[in-house]
């Protein structure tokens, strides 16, 4: 893969009950490093 691209990892489904969330992150990625671009909660509330 070269490097300094921002590609999205994941997309698992979780089906809580009679809905679906996709999960996905977005990260960058060089020659030295990777960085998580996205930062939330990932607990499910009623």
């Amino acid at each position: 893969m070269d490097s300094q691209k921002i590609i999205p990892v994941g997309n698992c489904g979780l089906y809580p009950g009679d809905s679906v969330v996709r999960v996905e992150d977005t990260v960058v990625v060089t020659e030295k490093w990777l960085r998580v671009l996205t930062n939330y909660p990932r607990q499910l509330k009623k």
